[in-house]
């Protein structure tokens, strides 16, 4: 083989070391508070980092569920160890496309030296070599895949699909599992007489968390252009703004603002949604997260 097809090959490895950066995503099954979802990734990693959950990014789906992220800045799919068996797996599966490439480019490479030979037993005899190393890769790395497969099967951690080229012969079933973690019961305190008190001069009252945000107007069709407002809130804060309908389903319009200086937020939009919609105002470094809520109604043109 000559030092130039040795460089192409270099780099023909190298390349494909890289793929699975850049390839298409993976998916596997989680319980989390049971309720199964399908949980897509990129790479090789399927956890401890940004995932989506039936399609939507993980933070955005449980950003205000405590059970499953008790920390905003950590909202992320904890590791489990069933994902490991989940990422051995995808290892394997993209080990073995790249050596099903790599043999199938060899494979050529040697048919062409062979058509091209012109009867030389030299380059007959290091086509035949390519071709035979490259068959005994392809088989080696193939049993190897067979024989992991067939131990996760003995394992319990996966199940044989069938002849299934499309969705794969050995699917993991390993439960990925997140669970509501149980809360000691709070104490209800006693009723005590809370205690007429007058006004402090020159200091405004506090807003009650009901008071922080309206909705102008509270009436409205999927025309009109609504417009949120809030006040008595920290200054240059980021809170996040959820919009449920009627059955407690999030809304598109959900998003994020940042208070201005004096502790005001404005923030305009239009609802394709009908009936009576909710508008929550979350500080997610709150206990609770809930610190406001007012809701309005859309009707139809």
């Amino acid at each position: 083989m000559t030092k130039k097809t040795s460089f192409l090959l270099a780099i023909l490895f190298l390349g494909f070391l890289f793929f699975p950066l850049i390839s298409s995503a993976r998916e596997y099954k989680a319980m989390i508070k049971g309720t199964e979802y399908t949980i897509t990734y990129d790479g090789l990693v399927p956890c401890g980092k940004g995932v989506k959950v039936n399609g939507v990014p993980f933070e955005d789906e449980f950003d205000t569920d405590r059970d499953v992220c008790p920390i905003r800045q950590t909202c992320e799919m904890p590791c489990q160890f069933c994902h490991l068996f989940v990422m051995l797996q995808g290892i394997l599966g993209y080990v073995l496309a790249i050596v099903f490439l790599i043999s199938t480019f060899l494979f050529a490479v040697a048919g062409l030296m062979i058509l091209t030979a012109s009867g030389n037993p030299q380059t007959i005899q290091n086509a035949k070599k390519i071709f035979t190393s490259a068959a005994i890769g392809l088989v080696i790395i193939f049993s190897a895949w067979i024989i992991t497969n067939t131990i996760f099967i003995f394992l319990n951690v996966a199940d044989w699909q069938g002849w299934n080229l499309r969705t794969g012969w050995f699917k993991i079933n390993c439960p990925v599992a997140i669970e509501i973690r149980q809360r000691p019961p709070l104490p209800t305190p006693s009723p005590t007489p809370s205690p007429i008190s007058s006004p402090t001069p020159g200091v405004s009252p506090t807003p009650s968390p009901v008071s922080l945000i309206t909705v102008s107007p509270s009436t409205g069709n999927t025309n009109t252009t609504f417009v949120l407002s809030g006040q008595g809130l920290k200054p240059n804060y980021t809170y996040n703004i959820r919009f449920l309908d009627a059955d407690g389903n999030p809304l598109p319009q959900s998003t994020r603002i940042i208070s201005q200086a004096n502790g005001t937020i404005s923030y305009s939009f239009t609802v394709s949604t009908t009936g009576s919609i909710r508008v929550q105002l979350i500080d997610t470094a709150a206990s609770p997260p809930l610190i406001a809520e007012t809701s309005f109604t859309v009707t139809a043109i």
